[in-house]
């Protein structure tokens, strides 16, 4: 039993070789009329009207009405053949060609804290409380000139209070940026999400570029963008977990 089903273009195609053969044969009879009447008419005709005028009009009817039916086949094929092809890509294969500086967010809408020696004192609850971040997750710390610091996601922050709350000595409310700092010296987890949860890649690199450098790190869930690839070079921008996923999907 034969399966296929007939093409979807078949009757356009159909339609164009029908238009085809009546111009072809239009032309053919209009040329042999004209042959015709040269041949047998007393009265020569006019051949200078026919080669000046009508000829010239034949050819462009012709001549465009082929150019449009043909034309935009060939248009059809080629814009169907690149959809086909970039459907066909996998993800990965997308993320190569989209560079980082087109989906990351740029140093000016990276909202952020000027990180100085005074950021160690404010409480860890003041800078959650920030109105600046508010319904943001993360808190990115930049020192002069936009040199990265450190970024610390709230659930981190949060995550550290409730363990000391355990503590009936400590007063979370006093606890500072300096405290949270400290406890990575006894603390694997802070240490970790300190020291492990970004990583950088250059500016001419593409979105794959930085997928990989976020998967080469346990917890990374941020990738900073600077103009060679290095944490001590100014941040120009920062492509987060979120904008992975989104150009993840097929």
């Amino acid at each position: 039993m034969n399966d296929q089903k007939p093409s979807k273009n078949s009757k356009p195609t159909d339609l164009r070789n029908i238009i085809a053969l009546i111009i072809t044969l239009a032309v053919i009879t209009i040329t042999i009329i004209v042959a015709i009447c040269t041949l047998t008419l007393p009265e020569k005709p006019d051949f200078d009207f026919i080669g000046q005028s009508l000829l010239p009009l034949w050819g462009t009817w012709l001549g465009t009405v082929l150019a449009f039916y043909f034309g935009k086949a060939n248009f059809d094929s080629v814009a169907k053949t690149y959809e086909n092809v970039i459907n066909n890509l996998s993800s990965e294969e997308k993320m190569e060609k989209i560079p980082v500086d087109d989906v990351m967010t740029p140093i000016n809408n990276i909202t952020h804290i000027d990180y100085d020696e005074t950021q160690l004192n404010r409480t860890i609850l003041e800078i959650l409380n920030d109105k600046l971040f508010s319904g943001y997750n993360r808190f990115v710390f930049l020192e002069k000139n936009n040199i990265f610091k450190y970024v610390i996601h709230r659930s981190t922050f949060t995550n550290f209070i409730a363990d000391k709350l355990r503590d009936e000595t400590i007063d979370v409310k006093k606890l500072t940026l300096k405290n949270f700092i400290d406890e990575k010296d006894k603390n694997e987890y802070i240490k970790d999400m300190l020291d492990n949860s970004y990583n950088f890649v250059a500016l001419n690199d593409n979105l794959l570029d930085a997928k990989n450098a976020m998967k080469s790190l346990k917890n990374c869930e941020d990738v900073f963008v600077t103009k060679t690839g290095r944490g001590t070079d100014p941040v120009l921008g920062l492509i987060t977990n979120n904008i992975i996923i989104k150009f993840s999907k097929i």
